[in-house]
């Protein structure tokens, strides 16, 4: 129960944060929402039936509102992990490719994006209720499984986690060597702008004593959109990456 309640109130808070706060309705933060609407989902048409029916240890609801609760289980929780592998594909071109990646970010992309997510999603949980069917009795007992059909559950299995975890893995691979190859190039750029502006602030010493002014390592205006730009992807990676582990 205290999970259920957990999971309720962390993301609905994330909903009304994001509704709330200017500064994160941006199209980037569309997909984190629809990430927590589909957790909430979750933990409200899914988490208080499932207990119930571990407290109960068999159903005792009926075989229409079987289909209907396994329908949601498997449309939330395969929305939720599709959201994730979304997120990271998201960020993955966000930190390779930060400035244009940046303005192709629409809120038009991002909604459809969003839509491909929970129609992917639809895809898997519906065949189960609209054709195959689902298990309703185990040993003459009254049960309430998903369609044990061996060729949908292969193509449930793969499409709502091996594959989304295959991505997942590959690309927050790919978003360590990315992010690894600018520190590196950052670190090379700034330590050959020292080593330029020591020798300027030499060279100025040696000739004036009088009104001297400081130099400044800041660069371009270009440079420091993308610094700051890759600084908040790096961030908001940190965070996702830490989200996949667990899942």
């Amino acid at each position: 129960l205290a999970v259920i309640l957990g999971t309720i109130i962390g993301n609905i808070l994330v909903c009304v944060a994001v509704c709330l706060v200017r500064k994160l309705r941006r199209p980037c933060n569309y997909l984190l929402v629809s990430l927590a609407v589909s957790d909430l989902c979750v933990a409200v048409l899914v988490m208080p039936t499932a207990l119930m029916y571990e407290v109960l240890d068999e159903w005792r609801f009926g075989t229409f509102f079987c289909d209907v609760w396994v329908s949601f289980d498997v449309l939330s929780c395969t929305a939720s992990i599709l959201n994730l592998c979304a997120i990271s594909v998201d960020r993955y071109w966000a930190i390779t490719k930060p400035l244009e990646y940046g303005v192709k970010r629409t809120p038009r992309r991002m909604m459809l994006c969003v839509a491909l997510v929970w129609l992917g999603a639809a895809c898997i949980s519906l065949p189960p209720l609209l054709i195959l069917g689902n298990e309703h009795s185990i040993d003459g007992r009254p049960a309430c499984l998903v369609c044990q059909n061996f060729g949908y559950q292969i193509y449930a299995t793969l499409g709502s986690f091996y594959i989304p975890l295959a991505v997942m893995l590959f690309v927050y691979y790919q978003i360590f060597r990315a992010a690894r190859r600018i520190v590196m190039d950052e670190k090379r750029a700034q330590t050959r702008l020292e080593g330029a502006l020591n020798g300027v602030t030499q060279q100025m010493t040696t000739t004036t004593t009088t009104q001297e002014k400081p130099i400044n390592a800041i660069g371009s205006p270009h440079q420091k959109k993308l610094r700051f730009q890759l600084a908040k992807e790096r961030k908001a990676s940190t965070t996702l990456g830490i989200i996949m582990s667990a899942f």
